[in-house]
């Protein structure tokens, strides 16, 4: 009942379910650029701070968790994508 309740608004505004998948795959596909362009910033960030001290082993664990943390939200997007390439 709410299933089609929902599909004839949907048709009502001239949107169908492929068309209201196309957009949920396209919003997907912007966050997800999103995050990956905010973790690209933390690890220039990273980069920034390790820059100040002298320590090189601390500036390669600091530059180091930073791509580790990186990586790992890569992984957990196209994990959570919905890929079929896993």
């Amino acid at each position: 009942m709410v299933g089609e309740a929902s599909q004839e608004v949907m048709t009502g505004i001239g949107e169908t379910a492929d068309d209201m998948d196309r957009m949920y795959q396209e919003t997907l596909l912007a966050l997800a650029k999103a995050v990956a362009n905010a973790m690209a910033q933390l690890v220039l960030k990273a980069k920034n701070v390790a820059s100040t001290t002298e320590d090189q082993g601390l500036q390669n664990k600091v530059i180091s968790s930073a791509t580790s943390c990186a990586l790992t939200t890569a992984r957990g997007l196209y994990q959570g994508g919905g890929s079929n390439h896993q």
